[in-house]
């Protein structure tokens, strides 16, 4: 096993509104979610020591098929079909309702072109899909649901997303466990166990958006006065980071608040698995 930190102080930084790369001395001192390789580590030590426990990278769990795709292949798969893109408000947030984007129709040259061939800064694109058959026979769940002691197929829940460089999907948490896995470009992730939520803010818990945190992450790192003044907590919730390229799969246990910022233009497959009956439930979710 280890620690993702040489690549994650490579890229510590921060996309900020004028789409410059932000290299930011933090208050909070973050530490690096572990990296295990798949010869590392079998099922019973994966659920012993980070199933519903904490975030882990794992390596050598996806086939040679998953990182063959290209921007031009993957385009390919989408030609018969016009394609609904979220588009930032901001030109920089994405979570999947109202407030935050909208929704265009695109063809899938438009979509790709401008993903990873026009400047992010001109107006970021987020795409999310269901898979297409030919992308769909190419990903081997195998490894991961043995990991996980999962057997029922989840084949209807899993989710392409491409987006642009500079993509930002605000903190928030999700209810299940949390399978994702790099097919192209770079993401961070920074992630915040759910003991620290009081001091990440949630929304109200009657709200629709009570998985989110009022946190803007970006701001509050550089010192902006209004995310200072109303969220003084926030550097007491301790941060773990991760770096994920191409090949690279990254755990996260239900209740985990997560930020996640497109480093380059990306393309990612999401594999969302159920919590069982019996599994610990984070207090954050009983809210």
């Amino acid at each position: 096993m280890q620690e993702d930190g040489g690549i994650s102080s490579l890229f510590d930084f921060l996309a900020d509104s004028t789409d410059k790369i932000i290299f930011s001395d933090a208050t909070n001192k973050d530490s690096h979610v572990p990296v295990i390789h798949r010869n590392e580590i079998n099922a019973e030590s994966f659920r012993s020591n980070y199933l519903n426990k904490k975030p882990v990278k794992l390596k050598g769990f996806m086939n040679q098929e998953w990182t063959n795709w290209t921007p031009d292949s993957l385009c390919e798969l989408f030609k018969e079909e016009p394609l609904s893109v979220l588009v930032s408000k901001d030109n920089k947030n994405f979570i999947d309702n109202d407030i935050t984007c909208e929704r265009a129709q695109m063809t899938n040259t438009q979509l790709f072109d401008h993903v990873f061939h026009v400047s992010s800064a001109s107006k970021r694109l987020y795409f999310r899909t269901t898979l297409p058959d030919a992308l769909l026979e190419s990903v081997d769940q195998l490894p991961i649901k043995t990991l996980l002691d999962r057997e029922k197929d989840n084949t209807s829940l899993l989710r392409l997303w491409v987006g642009s460089s500079g993509n930002v999907t605000p903190i928030h948490y999700d209810r299940c466990h949390g399978v994702l896995s790099q097919i192209i470009g770079t993401k961070k992730i920074t992630l915040f166990s759910p003991k620290y939520t009081s001091d990440i803010y949630p929304h109200e818990s009657h709200s629709s958006r009570a998985h989110c945190s009022r946190v803007c992450m970006e701001k509050w790192i550089m010192g902006d006065t209004y995310q200072r003044e109303h969220y003084p907590n926030f550097d007491r919730a301790k941060r773990r980071e991760c770096i994920l390229e191409p090949g690279d799969i990254l755990y996260t246990p239900p209740g985990w608040w997560h930020h996640v910022l497109s480093v380059t233009p990306c393309a990612s497959i999401t594999v969302p698995f159920d919590m069982k009956p019996g599994e610990k439930i984070p207090p954050n979710m009983l809210i």
